[in-house]
Order: structure tokens, then sequence, then C-alpha cells
């Protein structure tokens, strides 16, 4: 469980110097998990359902510059890629609600791959409720194991080829 934290933490960092050199405006006040903490930026929460906050005022981030709030989540794994994940129920929730126009934001989840070794950003997934709507993405509930990948017929999830 602590290795799975600290490559999380790995992850979100490695995101944050990312998007640090992509946007100008992008810092440390960005960064709102609990993550920061292990690498003495300050008090963070896990409690908001995502990891970043950004304002992408040209749309360059989501190719949508009319909702500029973005929620971004950031998933990381030492393997060379990603095909499922955990999402916490607060996670998907806070998802749903930006979905849902409750929340005038668009959720990101932010892929990274071989964390531990040459972390690369493999994928960007925008409006992740969208996603599993049109099929793109499948889940089953623990917390929420999310596959990409063109969803199952099957309503018993991925849980079961694991």
């Amino acid at each position: 469980n602590e290795y799975l934290q600290m490559l999380g933490a790995l992850g979100e960092h490695f995101v944050f110097q990312q998007l640090k050199a992509l946007f100008a405006d992008f810092d440390i006040t960005n960064w709102k998990s609990k993550a920061k903490e292990l690498f003495g930026y300050g008090e963070g929460s896990d409690s908001l359902g995502y990891d970043f906050e950004y304002f992408d005022m040209n749309g360059k981030l989501t190719g949508d510059a009319t909702v500029q709030r973005c929620f971004i989540e950031v998933k990381s794994t030492a393997l060379d890629g990603i095909d499922a994940f955990e999402m916490t129920i607060n996670e998907w929730e806070t998802a749903i609600r930006c979905h849902s126009g409750s929340e005038r934001a668009i959720y990101l989840i932010i892929l990274v791959a071989r964390t531990s070794s040459q972390p690369e950003i493999v994928d960007i997934l925008v409006d992740p409720v969208q996603l599993k709507l049109d099929g793109v993405l499948d889940y089953s509930s623990r917390d929420l194991l999310v596959a990409v990948g063109k969803a199952r017929p099957s309503s018993k999830g991925v849980a079961e080829g694991i």
C-alpha cells in the first residue's frame, strides 16, 4: 500500500512538472492533493475527488474553451501502459458532477506509465462519464476499476477477467 501511495505521488509530481512547463500560469497553488506534502509543497487534501485544479482559459488542455475550470486526477503505474485503474467513489462522483453541470468544470484523468523509471503521460481522458456513456470506458464497483477500451456488453463489469 505504501508503494502504491508513493507511486501515485511520483505520478502527480511528474504531471505537476509537465503542466508547469506547458502553462505559464500553472504553479503549486494548482496542486490540491495530499501527495504534494511529500515534496514539501505545503498541505493538501485528498477529499476533493481530484489532484489538481486549473483554469484552462484557451481550452489548450481539454480542447474546449467554453468550460475553463479543470479538475485533474492522476493515475499512475510502474508498468508500460494502463488498461485499468482504480478510482474512489468520491472521484467518480466528482466526475459525474462535472459531467452533469452541477460543477462548472471538466474532469480529466491523466494516465502516467513507467512512473518509477521513465514516466510518460500515455493518455488524457476528458470527461470520463461521457466516455463511459460512449462505451470507451467500463467499470466495476469495489471502489471503481476503470478499463480503457470498448465497453463489454456484460453488465457484470471488467473485474471478472482480472
